[in-house]
């Protein structure tokens, strides 16, 4: 635990705000570890309890809501292990339970094997609550207990509202294939006993469990080895479980929360509709009712009124995010556009609420805001600011990222984002293509470290959600659908040009990068066109197609091979030809790569046989190769680095 001294110095720096002029920022700061990542209140409102880095590890922290006087903590130390806090939550108003994540010998990033801890708010009663270690570890009353979870997997569900002492998790018992099916159970977050009979069992190995406004669990969706879901509901607390009907829920079925009668509830789903929205079921019924689906774009998100009974707005990331009040006669929804108004162009999430609604912690942030914690106190209208995420970074300093849209090659409507560099006039500057990972997934408006230290250090980036990416619908998706090697290659090509035609950037002055599929992509865009990118930055990546079938942890997951036959297919010609490691000698730019030996999603043989195929070639390359990362760079500091290399490559290849 930090001494108390030490922690109010940390807190001051954390509160303060400097006035600096605005010059680019050191990249040490844009890159460094949020010293509070989280901050939540007691459900009674009086403390407030804080992850906060230090010591090289995230622990707990926890101080009264009034003047932030240190109250107690734990940092989940063991001696033959680097563990430290991962995520954490309130069960009443004195105990907090969490998970406890682990760094691996010899690697960086720290991993969750599903162990809990609880803690008082005082530093008093901490258990070592569930997990493989439990059986062995002594109490903070000093007595070492036989627990039956020894060899078992938890994840938090929810507190039981009818009991303060007990939540309801997730437990699936170990196994290499992961095919163990979870079961809900009661947990005692003093004793770490579980208690009763299973309240639900899933009828596959991946499995959520929602509860009722009562505590009970109520649906179950799990996904079965061919990544088809299944939903299970109970009509009243009592009722036997039945299956949903395949066509009553879409591909994309997420339950939200229950409303007040507890009969209804609200999901996101995908249901009969290329995008995902908001839709309302009525379990006695068997109705179900559709309140909003966007038009372009799938809804991302809601927020809860205070009682988590009913939703008064929803997100949606279109180019800027944009909120849409739903319940307007909720009390929420005059606070929520009030904070709307003080915090203008900012992402807004509510991290907790008091139970009785007065207390709430707010968590803003932007594309050129790394994000900021405040207090807002309902009754007296008034907002304190918490804590800055990262300190000394001025917004002016930032570069604004705006989003763009263009036509592909196919005419395919493709979004994103252009970054422009700080200190250049428009299209002067020399520019990156950055690829997201995935490919099913996205990029988004908001913070990005690696982007802000290119654009500050006077590169343009431009990031596209090509064919594949999600949240723009399900066509949109299934469209990169083994196209790995070929129209998702063409989608950022077309975007490339656009670019340079919109003059975002000279023709003569354009790289490529990325990370995981981010880093094939770029690989594979500088094989296709060889005259178009001065340079290509690839960390993580995966360049043997037939590679992920034999190596690495997709395939081993359950399901995993089958994901794998989905999206890039099983036809061997097909595979070799999308393979950028079998196609070096069309390159024409240099290759800066990175990658982490402990990588085990693009296990390091995939840097190693690029390399090799590089140096056949006779192709220019450089490489970082860090011993300890796995699938990215963990580290702050490796980070820096590669932000740092990747600047002077491009500098130095696109002038």
């Amino acid at each position: 635990m930090l001494p108390r001294a030490l922690f109010t110095a940390f807190i001051a720096a954390a509160l303060s705000n400097p006035t600096r002029a605005a010059e680019p920022p050191a990249l040490e700061r844009l890159f460094q570890r949020p010293r509070i990542s989280d901050v939540k209140i007691s459900p009674g409102g009086e403390y407030l309890a804080l992850r906060v880095y230090a010591e090289k590890r995230h622990a707990l922290r926890f101080l009264t809501r009034d003047g932030f006087e240190m109250l107690g903590g734990i940092d989940v130390k063991l001696p033959d292990a680097q563990t430290e806090v991962g995520a954490f939550w309130w069960v009443n108003d004195e105990r907090v339970i969490g998970t406890i994540v682990e760094t691996p010998p010899g690697e960086s990033a720290p991993r969750f094997y599903g162990e809990l801890f609880a803690t008082n708010f005082d530093s008093s009663r901490q258990e070592f609550l569930f997990g493989f270690r439990s059986a062995n570890f002594k109490s903070s009353r000093g007595s070492a207990r036989l627990k039956s979870n020894d060899r078992a997997w938890a994840q938090y569900v929810d507190r039981y509202p009818q009991d303060p002492k007990r939540v309801i998790i997730a437990r699936k018992g170990m196994s290499k294939k992961q095919d163990k099916r979870p079961v809900a159970r009661f947990l005692d977050v003093y004793t770490g006993f579980e208690s009763g009979a299973n309240l639900a069992r899933a009828d596959h190995a991946f499995a959520d469990f929602f509860v009722d406004q009562t505590g009970a669990v109520r649906v179950i969706v799990s996904e079965d080895d061919q990544q088809d879901r299944h939903v299970k509901v109970r009509k009243t607390p009592a009722a036997d479980w039945e299956s949903l009907p395949s066509e009553r829920f879409g591909d994309s079925f997420t339950p939200l929360s229950y409303a007040g009668d507890n009969n209804t509830f609200y999901a996101l789903d995908r249901f009969n509709s290329d995008r995902v929205g908001l839709h309302r079921y009525h379990l006695a019924s068997g109705e179900r009712s559709e309140i909003y689906t966007p038009d372009r774009v799938d809804l991302s998100g809601v927020e809860l009124t205070k009682n988590g009974r009913e939703i008064y707005a929803m997100r949606v990331f279109d180019g800027y995010p944009k909120y849409l009040m739903l319940k307007t006669d909720a009390p929420e929804s005059a606070l929520f556009r009030d904070l709307l108004s003080v915090y203008p162009g900012k992402l807004i999430e509510i991290t907790s609420r008091s139970d009785d609604g007065r207390y709430w912690v707010i968590y803003t942030h932007s594309d050129t805001d790394p994000g900021s914690f405040h207090l807002f106190d309902q009754r007296e209208k008034s907002v304190v600011n918490l804590f800055q995420q990262r300190s000394g970074l001025e917004r002016a300093a930032l570069a604004p990222m705006q989003p763009i849209a263009y036509k592909s090659f196919d005419g395919r409507a493709i979004h994103g984002y252009f970054t422009p560099a700080s200190g250049f006039e428009r299209g002067k500057a020399p520019m990156l293509v950055l690829v997201h990972g995935g490919p099913i997934a996205r990029d988004y408006w908001g913070y990005d470290p690696f982007v802000q230290a290119l654009a500050t250090s006077g590169i343009a980036v431009l990031q596209l959600n090509y064919r594949g990416s999600a949240g723009y619908g399900a066509e949109h998706q299934i469209a990169g659908r083994r196209e790995w090697g070929r129209n998702i290659q063409k989608d950022i090509i077309s975007g490339t040009r656009w670019a340079i035609g919109e003059g975002l950037a000279p023709a003569d002055k354009v790289c490529i990068g990325g990370a995981s599929f981010g880093a094939y992509s770029a690989v594979m865009s500088g094989i296709i066109e060889p005259a178009l990118y001065c340079c290509i930055v690839a960390s993580a990546g995966i360049y043997d197609l037939e590679l992920l079938y034999k190596r690495g942890d997709i395939h081993a997951f359950y399901g995993g091979k089958n994901y794998i036959r989905r999206n890039i297919g099983e036809d061997a010609d097909e595979l070799r030809a999308f393979s950028p490691v079998h196609h070096v000698d069309r390159l024409a730019a240099p290759v800066l790569l990175a990658h982490g030996k402990k990588d085990q999603r693009a296990p390091y043989r995939h840097a190693a046989d690029l390399r090799k195929a590089l140096k056949k070639h006779n192709k220019p390359f450089e490489l970082m190769i860090e011993r300890r990362e796995g699938h990215g760079f963990y580290t702050a500091e490796n980070q820096v680095e590669l932000a740092r290399r990747t600047i002077e490559f491009v500098k130095r290849h696109a002038r």
